[in-house]
């Protein structure tokens, strides 16, 4: 998703959970680097959210890399990040793990 639909999702996901109330999140991490032009490596190391064809949300085609920083700066906002888990979920494809819990 685009980053602005990013945004609306955890902020209604904020809204209908309860404080304290837990939130997983799985996203594409530092795994995922070599799929990124170098112009995008540099914006994903400077904790920059990078998203491929936005232009495509929903479809396959459209691909959001997170860097940690990211999330915890940016995505996470109203959220306490509980663990962070580099490719902690481990599958196809492997993700990075974050526990979230509402503020």
């Amino acid at each position: 998703m685009p980053e602005s639909l990013q945004l609306s999702w955890v902020r209604e996901l904020r809204r209908v959970l309860r404080p304290g109330a837990h939130l997983l999140l799985t996203t594409h991490g530092k795994r995922y680097l070599g799929d990124l032009t170098a112009e995008e490596q540099h914006r994903f190391e400077a904790a920059e959210l990078v998203v491929k064809r936005s232009d495509e949300p929903g479809r396959n085609v459209c691909g959001a890399y997170h860097p940690e920083g990211y999330v915890r700066g940016t995505l996470a906002q109203g959220f306490t990040v509980v663990d962070f888990v580099a490719e902690g979920a481990s599958g196809n494809p492997h993700q990075d793990l974050f526990l979230l819990r509402k503020d």
